[in-house]
């Protein structure tokens, strides 16, 4: 754990996100993004363990996200009526390993990485952020699911 990162300070505590944690698995936390919501669905997978980056993932956590992506994706899929699911990692502004699995809704008319700029569109406009009692709802069934 790195004490000046925000990520390992938020993975202390399974409530800090909307419904908690989503499920705990051996390396990496899955959970709905906080807070203004932008996207219904929105999830952030992140490491247990302080990881710089996408390269400073070990062959553990890397064997355990390939099985995380083999099954969550498809149930973003199903429970937000999804067109497609983004799987995005910055990693930039926040150095810890965390990766957003997007859901596109069918209606949604921004694609690709537009999509993620809803993210600064919700914190300048709150009135556009997804209800967090929808979000919970959301969480309730990944976790029946999952």
């Amino acid at each position: 754990m790195n004490d000046n990162c925000l990520t390992c300070q938020y993975n202390k505590d399974s409530e800090k996100s909307p419904g908690g944690w989503i499920k705990e698995y051996n390396y990496w936390i899955l959970e709905h993004i906080n807070e203004p919501i932008p996207v219904l669905g929105w999830l952030v997978l992140k490491t247990k363990r302080h990881a710089e980056g996408i390269t400073g993932m070990n062959s553990d956590e890397a064997k355990e996200l390939g099985e995380i992506l083999n099954i969550v994706p498809k149930l973003q899929k199903e429970l937000c009526n999804a067109g497609q699911i983004y799987v995005m990692c910055f990693t930039e502004l926040v150095s810890h390993l965390h990766i957003h699995l997007i859901p596109r809704h069918i209606d949604e008319t921004k694609k690709g990485p537009e999509l993620f700029g809803l993210i600064d569109e919700v914190r300048k406009d709150n009135s556009k952020a997804v209800n967090v009692q929808e979000s919970i709802k959301i969480v309730k069934q990944l976790k029946q699911k999952l």
